[in-house]
Formats: structure tokens, C-alpha cells, sequence
């Protein structure tokens, strides 16, 4: 597993940020699901994102088979106080959900439609 820090963490320039979430490969290999979230990160703070969400798209970037969770690092961490865009699948139907979430800080901002 691979942990995306809030603010600064291993690997990680001063100036980028996550969003505080733990990610790993899913149990039957077929993507990279959200095993924990921090707390008091911007990911569960925002209250959009859950354990076992699994990513589809990070900024458009399609999570496809063989894509590994340091593959996403560069992706989900930016600039503190910029937003990502995560597109993940949740539940048995797997419905898809489109999600902005602050780096850094604050809280996710839906999707308008």
C-alpha cells in the first residue's frame, strides 16, 4: 500500500500536497482501491470518498489494468490548495462518481452535472 500524504511525506516536495488517503491494489488485481483514509485529510474530510472506493480516472488519467499505485502519486499530489479530480466506482453495481477534492485542505467540492 501507498500512503498520499495531506501535506508534504516521503517522496514528496514541500510544495505538493495530497489528499490523505491509502491506496492499494485491489484483491483481485483489476485496479487500485482506497484502503484507509486520514482523518483530518481533505479525502475524509469531504466526506465523498469511502474505503473500498475504487479509482477509474485521476485528472482524466484512466487507472488501468497493470497501473500501479506509485504510478498515481505524481497524479493525485499537486500543488497545495489545487484540486484533483478522482472518478471512482463504489458498490456492487459500481455506480461511477466524479469527485473534486482540495490538496492540502479544505473540503471536496461535487461535481456539477
Amino acid at each position: 500500500s501507498i500512503f498520499i500524504a495531506s501535506v508534504g511525506g516521503v517522496g514528496m516536495a514541500a510544495t505538493r500536497a495530497g489528499v490523505g488517503m491509502v491506496l492499494e491494489p485491489s484483491p483481485d488485481g483489476s485496479g487500485i482501491i482506497i484502503v484507509d483514509l486520514n482523518p483530518t485529510g481533505p479525502a475524509a474530510m469531504s466526506r465523498l470518498l469511502m474505503k473500498g472506493d475504487k479509482l477509474i480516472s485521476v485528472d482524466g488519467h484512466q487507472v488501468r489494468e497493470g497501473t500501479t499505485c506509485k504510478d498515481l502519486v505524481p497524479l493525485i499530489t499537486g500543488p497545495a490548495g489545487s484540486e484533483v479530480t478522482l472518478v471512482i466506482s463504489r458498490g456492487f453495481l459500481g455506480d461511477q462518481v466524479e469527485v473534486r477534492i482540495r490538496r492540502g485542505g479544505g473540503a471536496g467540492v461535487p461535481r456539477p452535472d
